[in-house]
């Protein structure tokens, strides 16, 4: 993966899966797009992935990305996970235009976006805290939270978005 970033102007974080979602941030840290993942019969879509990246790439010139890579756990069912491997396969299409890229590990970026939270909380909960208190503003809109509907893979894509910049200016390890 390339990970010369250079002169960035934007950073996107890629949440895979079915819920899964995109976002671009600033290099201050404002949220500039967000975007389901595409799917095709409640499944990743190469062909929207690849016309959702053109669409950041016209839009949004110079960005580094920061993509989760594909993990399962031993309770995910053999389908769902091949689902998700198979849809995180499609997200590496920034190689093709030499995009630089990163996939990290859940648990990489988590380490420095989750910092200061409860430790008994789980993940998802970490995130949604974690989410709220580096985007207030953001945390107060439906596209997020709308009652009790936590939108997690928007959450996530915006945390990976923010873990990309991080890294970009020299506050992230990794």
């Amino acid at each position: 993966m390339r990970n010369d970033v250079g002169n960035m102007d934007y950073f996107m974080g890629v949440d895979p899966g079915k819920q899964g979602a995109f976002s671009v941030l600033s290099t201050k840290g404002d949220l500039l797009s967000i975007y389901d993942m595409p799917l095709s019969n409640k499944q990743p879509c190469p062909y929207g992935i690849a016309k959702l990246y053109l669409k950041i790439k016209k839009t949004y010139n110079k960005t580094f990305s920061v993509i989760e890579k594909p993990h399962s756990r031993p309770t995910d069912g053999k389908k769902g996970i091949a689902s998700y491997h198979l849809g995180a396969g499609y997200l590496v299409m920034p190689l093709l235009w030499d995009w630089p890229m990163q996939m990290i590990h859940p648990t990489i970026w988590t380490k420095l976006i989750h910092v200061g939270q409860p430790a008994e909380l789980s993940a998802k909960k970490k995130s949604k805290a974690a989410f709220q208190a580096l985007f207030p503003m953001l945390a107060r809109s439906e596209a997020f939270i709308d009652g009790k509907v936590v939108y997690d893979g928007r959450i996530d894509a915006v945390l990976i978005a923010e873990y990309a910049r991080r890294l970009h200016n020299g506050i992230a390890g990794g």
